[in-house]
């Protein structure tokens, strides 16, 4: 090792830790960059720490823990992605119980951290160091040896030779978008490079020993990476935990109503907010109809959504009066769009069948406001109903309301076909059927089990005469 950096704070000798690629080095209060090619050292930070305990590296590279302390012990993980000068600005501390004093971290095989307990026969273990904050896993007094602990800083030996297999990458990249991972030194393999990926993670592979990777939400996940050379296989692992991010939902397209505004947002749990306009607000005032969109950001992730305001269905328009001299039933309709028309007599639905004369009416508020009137004259005439009559032009239905079946006797002064229809509200026929009757009584049934639940016209169109009359299942 060939250096002129002096470390100014050590008054006891404290180990080399150095990261898994060998680029880097912590000793004392000292973070430093290491050339492995020539063995040169530069400074990178001197954190001027009067009470260094010790630092080690996650297996990934990303992160530092630090040891310090008089008294007790601080761990505190610093995310080296960041410049040198911002990784004591805010890093997370650790909440240890009963304020232990750690010395000597150590990387295992395993990928876990180890440290001694130096005032008890316990021993500490970082369980998942390559992952943020807490999600390290921090088990305090996992195991108990024999005796007090003084061994683990007695010998110190540190090998610069990196993994076997190194992979480069975010271990907290953002769900659902792409982020890219590389073999360190790809570019100069020449031996055939394979990954092992997820099922459930989206893979693209850029180049040899290159892949763009977009994992889901909320999960936990590990790559690898094997190299196929002539003198065996070479593998390397990374684990991977996507950043927990709000979801950013503009929600379903809105309708702007007469007169009126849409105010389009999100939570205010993002960083930064910018619409398509250039504006930074949470929310955004609508005015006009179109679409309109809002890129955030969270942490080093940015979300995109967009909405669409439209414009409300055209007003209710019932029509002009009319009246009912033709002794014809009329379907008053309400245009699409409209979700909780209201009629005059407390009904919903988008259809109303008009069997006599009066006044009629809808209302409705959702998507936007509407109401329209209608005056419709009876000429002193209406369809009449079984309730009111039992037999009209010699035709009888029963029973009036219906479940199941309907009887029809009809009384004819002829031998002769006729067609029997049933038609709905809409004006549908839903049900026709051609019979023959003879002179005297015929009787008939229809079955009306697998029919909706609703009001009907039952019409019997014979060589004499058109009836209609309704009925009603239940």
């Amino acid at each position: 090792i060939f250096s002129d950096v002096s470390n100014p704070s050590i008054f006891y000798t404290t180990a080399i830790a150095n990261s898994p690629d060998g680029r880097m080095l912590a000793h004392g209060a000292l973070i430093l960059d290491f050339d492995n090619s020539t063995g040169e050292i530069t400074l990178a930070l001197d954190t001027q720490d009067s009470s260094p305990l010790g630092a080690e590296f996650s297996p990934s590279g990303n992160y530092l823990y630090w040891l310090t302390g008089d008294l007790f012990t601080e761990i505190i993980q610093l995310d080296l992605s960041l410049e040198p000068e911002e990784w004591f600005t805010d890093p997370f501390s650790f909440e240890l119980v009963g304020n232990p004093i750690l010395f000597y971290p150590q990387l295992a095989p395993n990928g876990k951290i180890y440290l001694e307990n130096v005032l008890t026969n316990q021993i500490t273990v970082m369980h998942e160091p390559n992952l943020e904050g807490e999600n390290a896993l921090v088990e305090q007094d996992a195991f108990a040896v024999g005796s007090l602990v003084n061994s683990f800083g007695n010998y110190y030996q540190g090998y610069i030779t990196g993994r076997s297999v190194f992979i480069n990458g975010p271990t907290s990249p953002c769900p659902d978008a792409f982020s890219v991972f590389e073999v360190d030194g790809f570019e100069c393999i020449t031996d055939d490079i394979s990954w092992q990926i997820p099922d459930d993670v989206a893979f693209n592979e850029l180049s040899a020993g290159q892949v763009e990777l977009s994992f889901p939400a909320d999960g936990q996940f590990e790559i690898g990476v094997t190299v196929h050379s002539d003198c065996g296989d070479w593998t390397g692992t990374l684990s991977i935990e996507t950043t927990d991010v709000p979801v950013l939902d503009l929600g379903e397209d809105a309708v702007l109503c007469a007169g009126e505004n849409v105010i389009l947002g999100t939570s205010t749990e993002f960083d930064t907010y910018e619409w398509q306009d250039g504006s930074n607000s949470a929310t955004f005032t609508a005015t006009e109809t179109g679409t309109y969109s809002l890129t955030t950001t969270f942490g080093n992730c940015e979300l995109n959504d967009e909405i669409n305001v439209l414009a409300p269905p055209p007003a209710i328009n019932l029509g002009p009066d009319f009246d009912m001299c033709d002794s014809s039933i009329t379907v008053l309709t309400v245009p699409s769009g409209y979700q909780d028309p209201v009629w005059q007599d407390g009904s919903m639905g988008p259809t109303y069948t008009v069997f006599e004369g009066g006044s009629y009416s809808v209302t409705t508020t959702l998507p936007c406001p509407s109401f329209d009137e209608v005056f419709v004259d009876h000429c002193h005439l209406e369809i009449v109903a079984i309730e009111e009559v039992d037999k009209l032009d010699g035709l009888v239905i029963f029973p009036n309301p219906a479940t199941d079946q309907l009887s029809i006797v009809l009384t004819s002064g002829y031998n002769e076909k006729i067609r029997l229809s049933l038609i709905d509200a809409l004006g549908r026929v839903i049900w026709q059927s051609s019979e023959t009757v003879t002179v005297g009584q015929n009787i008939m049934a229809i079955d009306v089990s697998k029919f909706a639940r609703e009001k009907y016209i039952l019409e019997l169109i014979s060589s004499q005469q058109v009836v209609q009359k309704t009925v009603l299942l239940r």
